[in-house]
């Protein structure tokens, strides 16, 4: 797996971004728990949301809105856009919470 992956939105994923993002997949089917969730979320520039089960662009979460997180699994967020319209993966740094 030492390529990158680029995706519509123009974003690449490289060798070490999806070593991770196949580990939290791996969690996630072996439905272990996540290390963290639910909570909310917005981003500050548009973000790719992966695919739960592979490698390919089912959304983007764009700034100006809460999301939510369903779970945190190593370096990456299952999350969901807005009304629940699509689910995936995103990066953990691209997601910001509210100051508590």
């Amino acid at each position: 797996m030492g390529e990158e992956i680029g995706f519509a939105s123009g974003a690449l994923l490289g060798p070490a971004a999806l070593g991770s993002l196949a580990k939290a997949v791996q969690k996630r089917a072996g439905n272990a728990p996540p290390d963290e969730g639910p909570y909310w979320f917005y981003v500050e520039q548009p973000t790719p949301l992966l695919a739960l089960d592979e490698y390919r662009e089912v959304g983007e979460i764009t700034p100006g809105s809460w999301y939510l997180a369903k779970g945190t699994y190593g370096d990456w967020i299952h999350a969901s856009t807005e009304q629940s319209t699509a689910e995936g993966w995103i990066p953990g740094w691209a997601a910001k919470r509210a100051p508590s």
